[in-house]
């Protein structure tokens, strides 16, 4: 295999001298590193969405907002507006509408816009974003973003990832006013659940200003960082001057009670959350006796897979600072180096991330089941630049007379559209003593993302608390997507690509040749139609399917119903795969949604999931779920008092993520100090 190498260099030599000269027609770009002047404010605006407070008069304001995939111009401009005093940020947007009746916003739950992870377009509505990079470190995991929708409904997230509760996360707040020519809105962000720079001088941060039109489905911004998101491109916020703290370690604590009865036994359970600001930009969270049963994970479907499947981590303690624990390349993974989902329930967890420098960042875990089980996990980032670091990942899980451990070094960096990536890896432990190597150049231009990559990942590379469902495999990976909209027609957004994969196993057998293509179209009245053809030979055995998909209500969760259908052959046994969905809000507050799967592959599989949430409030709410997999059903009733300051409450009747049903009532309650 050494002998292609020399080839995949001389690619992307080709490739970099393009790039160098489109990053040179880049900068020349008067809608990218936009400046805006800081203004400390003397006079703090009301947060009522009624921008003619004295404050917003004076304040700097971001105009000419451009289309982030176009480039032109919007039709329909926003103005931000952005000030500041020694508690607070204020941010103000003043979105005009040529059909302010047709405004649109729905979601009444604070953070409901990022609720679902990696939702690859969480804008389904009419909103407003601002984004904050204190370190002006120009990477996205770096940026604060604060989003707020039509009605006022807030979502954040937080760099590096924060837990929902509001003592953590930080209570921040905003406003929405319906106007005459569309609507307003109005941001206040303390600095205090803020990590930024400790310094005397003025310095300059990142922010930028983005907003959703769900008419026109056209997402506008003011410093453009385009569709593909370009960081180095966020606007600048000059000559701030940031406020001064003596810094004191703040301590926050949830304890939980959890009393309850299963099988007509009582059951007590009790433990503890805790949150440390160690510094200004470092944190420490620990979990004594965490309670996960009561939280309701993801259902595995029932797909066909010649590997394992991923499925999201779900649990407070594993999100919470997950930015910092996560190494991968931006296209493809060949895994996941830590995969949460393999550490159970332990007796104590601690976790250590955030900055040491305003370039290095770092995250530290370790959890201990006593007597019987250790895992620890360390990452190390280091930036070079605003496209390019270095880092490695080590990690470790020990239990009785059996250890397995894993060390990794990777690169990131792009030139303009050119990114090439690495990682090397290896892994120990008892007929573990494996290695990985990844070698990626990826080229995103306009509306294209292209991708090469070499893997070549050993039999006994063996991550235990990782997710590497191939292995003993080395060769090539090949992929292209074109994607964009029409503004004009009947179809509102084009997505279709392909790719290729060329494998053989270490020892010289052929494994795997494949190819596949795919298309999508999404029409102006929400429709979404999609096709696909996958075929590949795997050893001796062939994959051949054609999937068909309609959706209505693509953009709408509140009234949406599609459905795939995959037929062929999965491992030369002729198949069919069908995945309904649904999901609709009846009455303004009850939402029900519906997601099946039936698999006729030997025999017929079936799994049915039905999910079901009444909201009374913003933070009070009624929920359940029914699962049903062949003979087995499970289903369970909760009402939570949660999202809000204070005391949380929790009534659970049944077990979550149970198989199958369990007669059980819990009541958990959680303090907050």
């Amino acid at each position: 295999m050494a002998f292609r190498f020399p080839l995949l260099g001389i690619s992307l030599l080709l490739v970099s001298t393009h790039s160098a000269t489109s990053l040179a027609q880049q900068q020349t770009d008067p809608r990218i590193c936009r400046p805006l002047d800081a203004h400390l404010c003397s006079e703090p605006p009301s947060i009522d969405g009624d921008l003619t407070d004295k404050a917003w008069s004076a304040a700097p304001k971001a105009e000419t907002f451009v289309d982030r995939t176009t480039g032109a111009v919007a039709a329909e401009q926003t103005v931000g507006y952005i000030t500041y005093d020694d508690k607070f940020i204020y941010v103000a947007f003043d979105c005009k509408d040529a059909h302010p009746d047709q405004v649109t916003a729905r979601e009444t739950v604070r953070d409901s816009k990022y609720a679902v992870q990696h939702d690859e377009n969480p804008n389904k509505e009419d909103n407003v974003t601002f984004t904050l990079d204190p370190y002006l470190a120009k990477k996205p995991g770096d940026l604060s973003v604060f989003s707020v929708n039509a009605l006022g409904t807030p979502s954040a997230q937080i760099a590096g990832g924060r837990g929902g509760k509001l003592e953590w996360k930080g209570n921040w707040i905003a406003a929405a006013k319906r106007t005459a020519d569309g609507y307003a809105v109005e941001m206040r962000i303390p600095w205090e659940m803020l990590n930024y720079p400790s310094t005397k001088a003025p310095c300059c941060m990142g922010i930028n200003f983005f907003r959703y039109q769900y008419r026109t489905k056209i997402e506008t911004v003011w410093s453009n960082v385009t569709n593909l998101g370009f960081t180095e491109r966020e606007g600048l916020w000059n000559n701030v001057t940031v406020p001064q703290r003596t810094f004191k370690p703040q301590v926050s604590l949830l304890p939980y009670v959890l009393p309850g009865i299963k099988n007509d036994k009582l059951t007590f359970r009790s433990g503890l959350d805790a949150r440390v600001a160690l510094t200004p930009n470092l944190t420490y969270v620990g979990s004594l006796n965490p309670d996960f049963n009561t939280i309701e994970g993801a259902v595995e479907s029932i797909a066909f897979s010649r590997a394992e499947r991923f499925i999201p981590e779900k649990r407070p303690f594993f999100l919470e600072g997950e930015g910092y624990f996560s190494p991968g390349t931006r296209f493809n993974d060949i895994g996941a180096y830590f995969y949460a989902r393999r550490v159970p329930t332990f007796d104590l967890g601690t976790k250590v991330y955030g900055k040491v420098t305003p370039t290095d960042s770092v995250g530290l875990l370790n959890t201990v089941t006593f007597g019987d089980r250790m895992d620890t996990v360390l990452r190390y980032r280091h930036d070079l630049s605003a496209t390019s670091d270095v880092g490695f990942f080590v990690s470790q899980k020990s239990v009785t007379d059996h250890e397995n451990s894993v060390a990794m070094v990777d690169q990131h960096a792009r030139f303009g559209a050119l990114g090439l990536e690495s990682q090397f890896a290896k892994s120990w432990g008892a007929d573990e003593d494996g290695g990985a190597v990844v070698l990626s150049a990826n080229y995103q231009r306009g509306n294209n993302i292209s991708l090469l990559q070499y893997h070549t990942v050993s039999d006994n590379f063996i991550i235990e608390n990782g997710f590497i469902p191939y292995r003993n495999y080395e060769g090539y990976f090949a992929f292209t997507d074109f994607f964009g909209p029409w503004r004009h027609g009947p179809f509102r957004n084009y997505d279709y690509g392909g790719y290729g994969i060329a494998w053989d196993h270490q020892g010289g057998a052929r494994y795997q040749r494949g190819f596949g293509f795919f298309g999508s179209l999404i029409t102006r009245s929400d429709w979404k139609f999609s096709i696909s053809q996958d075929y590949a030979i795997v050893d001796d055995t062939v994959d051949s399917t054609v999937t068909l998909g309609a959706m209505m209500g693509a953009s709408n969760r509140f009234r949406q119903f599609g459905v795939n259908v995959q037929f062929g052959r999965f491992s030369s046994i002729p198949a069919t795969y069908i995945t309904p969905v649904a999901s609709v809000r009846l009455f303004r507050r009850l939402d029900l949604a519906y997601a099946g799967s039936i698999l006729n592959l030997d025999g017929v599989t079936r799994q049915h999931t039905l999910t079901a949430g009444y909201e009374l409030s913003p933070t009070r709410s009624f929920g359940g779920r029914l699962v049903c997999q062949d003979s087995d059903t499970n289903w369970y009733l909760s009402y939570r008092n949660s999202g809000g300051r204070g005391t949380n409450f929790y009534v659970i009747v049944g077990d979550p993520n149970a198989r199958t049903f369990q007669r059980q009532l819990q009541l958990k309650f959680v303090f907050a100090f």
